[in-house]
Parts: C-alpha cells; structure tokens; sequence
C-alpha cells in the first residue's frame, strides 16, 4: 500500500509540476533485447510499432537505479498491475514530451511476451472443433465418412462435455519460437502444420487470477503424429504439438474486446508468392475469457501468476481444415508463415528445416 501511495504522489506532482493536461497512454508491451546489454528487457509498444526502453527511461530518472516492476512481466504484473500501468503511463508520459529516443521494432531482436511458468492448450471455438473432428473421420475413417456424409452431413459435432467445461491439455511451455525466427523441425519432420490461437497472460489481483493480456499464438503441429496419437496411441496430444510460437506484443485486455478479435494468416513461399489461407474471428467462442480461466482453476488445481493459456485454434484457421488431414502439413522448409492482427499485431516465422 505505502508503494501504491509513493507511485501515485509521483504522478501527481510529476503531471502538476510539468503542466501536463494528459497521461500518455500504454495499452501494449513487449520484450526485447536490449542492444547495449544484451539482456532481455521490458518495453513500451508505441505509434509505428517503435519501443520505448522502459527501463532506461526510468533509469534516467532515478540516477542510474532500476525498477522491481520493469523486471519482468511477471513483476510488472504483480498484484494485477496497477502499479506497473500507472508507472509505464508516467514513463510514456515523460518520453513523449521530452522527445526520447525510441527504438525501431524492426532493428532489434523481438522476444516472445514472457517465458511462460506453464501452458495450458485449450479448444474453445465450435467451428474448428468440429471441422477438425470431421478431416479427421475422413483420414482415419474413410467408409463411416462417407456414409455419414451421405445421410446428411455426420455427427462431427464435438461430445456434449465439450460445451460444458473447457477442453485442454497440458502444453509445452519451454523454447517458444518469437517473431522473426526461424522454426527448426524435428528429426523426421519434413513439413508442419500452423494453428492461428490467442494467448492469455494468466496474472494474480489480490486473491484471484485475471487476464492481464493477450497475444497471437501459433501451435505449430505434426499432423502426420498427430494422426497415430489419434489412432494408434491415444494418449493425447504430446509429441505432435510440442512446437510453438508466440507474437510479440501483450495488449493490455481492457482495450481489447476478446469477441472482436480478428486474424489473418497467409504463407509466403520459396518464389516469393503468398497464399492467403484463411481469416479467423473469436465470435463463434463457446466460453469467455473469464469463464475459460474459472472452468480450467477448478479442474488443474487452481492457476498460477504467469501462466498462459492459449484459446485453441480459431475456426477454419489450420491447414486440417483447409486441406484435410493427409494435407494439413502445408508449410514447408522456405515457406514462412504470418499472422497479422489489427488488435494483437503480427507473428511471423520462416521454417527452417529439420534440425541437425
């Protein structure tokens, strides 16, 4: 609370002594490396996609001294992120009446939001559950497919409890791909498939969790594994969806209306043409944000600060449902594969091949 107090004393005489009539505001972060440290650090997402160093503008301020909440996005966000908002709106604020330097997006290298305590994979839109439940009856079911589809379209619906509670399964969380780099595949693994999602930030307020951002998520997958955890090992999902990649700005929820949500995904190949694959849209959501992050706490032991949960695919974004299962692995090495969002921004990765 003493913190809160001394933050907020600072605004004020911060806003008063400088005549300023405004706060400027900062609905979007993202991590970089810092070119002079080398290290990973904090920064504000401006006009034109140009960075504001956090860190260092606060730096300048304080002789040379660091701040706890620039640390990381988890200490930014602790206790919701009051304090880390208010400070990064009073850092923006200063920088842009002083005219401080900014950073071009494009000459440093991008991180992925956070490096995330853990994942959790959902499946909360309608259309892909059942678009994917249907290529996949007709890879693995052929005959029962066609006569299904004959008598008038097949039960492809997803099973009751689908609507009930979330679907999910424990992802990975370690050695997400950021934007700009290149995917290596693994042994084996000649091509792959992509998978437009949104990422939420998982972040404690007082004794709940929130959401304290989102982001674009592609769960890159191996269709052609997938296919034998689905028919032959049915375990679930594990080493067909092991590779992930993660856009690289965090836009603060209360600027973004989740059921408005809106994504493009196309693939640039070797020659230099793009194919448009498809446009996906958060509308056809079987469960909000809040009711995603309660459904998953009461089944997986609670949540915790730092987690991310990814929304499952958006409908018709995957290559399952756009060229069937035994198709679905359309990237191939020299492809590259983008996202672009008007809310959430862009996430793009080139695949590099297998690794040696």
């Amino acid at each position: 609370m003493l913190k809160k107090i001394i933050l907020y004393s600072l605004c004020g005489l911060f806003f008063i002594g400088t005549h300023i009539l405004y706060a400027r505001e900062v609905t979007t972060l993202c991590r970089f490396v810092d070119p002079e440290s080398g290290h990973p650090v904090l920064g504000a997402v401006m006009e034109n996609d140009e960075i504001l160093p956090l860190q260092a503008v606060y730096s300048s301020l304080n002789n040379g001294e660091n701040s706890k909440l620039l640390e990381s996005l988890e200490s930014f966000f602790m206790d919701g992120g009051t304090e880390g908002k208010a400070l990064a709106k009073l850092l923006a604020t200063h920088a842009e009446k002083n005219q401080y330097p900014l950073l071009k997006s494009e000459k440093v290298q991008l991180l992925t939001p956070l490096e995330s305590k853990k994942l959790i994979a959902g499946s909360i839109f309608e259309g892909h559950a059942t678009r994917a439940r249907e290529s996949w009856a007709r890879e693995l079911m052929p005959v029962q497919w066609a006569i299904a589809k004959m008598i008038g379209g097949g039960p492809f619906s997803p099973p009751a409890e689908h609507y009930k509670e979330v679907t999910y399964y424990q992802g990975n969380h370690l050695d997400w791909f950021s934007h700009r780099t290149d995917v290596q595949l693994p042994e084996g693994w000649e091509s792959i498939d992509f998978e437009v999602e949104i990422g939420m930030l998982v972040v404690k307020a007082g004794s709940t969790h929130k959401v304290g951002g989102y982001f674009l998520f592609n769960d890159l997958t191996h269709r052609k594994t997938q296919g034998v955890e689905i028919d032959k090992v049915k375990h679930g999902f594990s080493v067909s969806k092991h590779l992930n990649a993660a856009g690289w700005k965090l836009v603060f929820p209360e600027y973004v209306d989740f059921s408005k949500i809106s994504v493009t995904a196309e693939v640039i190949h070797p020659d230099k043409t793009v194919e448009n694959l498809c446009t996906g849209k958060t509308q056809d959501a079987l469960f909000s944000p809040e009711e995603v992050l309660i459904s998953i706490a009461r089944r997986d032991g609670g949540l915790c600060h730092g987690e991310v949960i990814s929304t499952g695919t958006l409908s018709g974004c995957c290559g399952l449902e756009i060229r069937g299962a035994s198709e679905a692995d359309l990237l191939q090495p020299g492809d590259t594969i983008r996202f672009e969002s008007e809310l959430l921004g862009s996430l793009e990765n080139s695949i590099a091949g297998q690794r040696k």
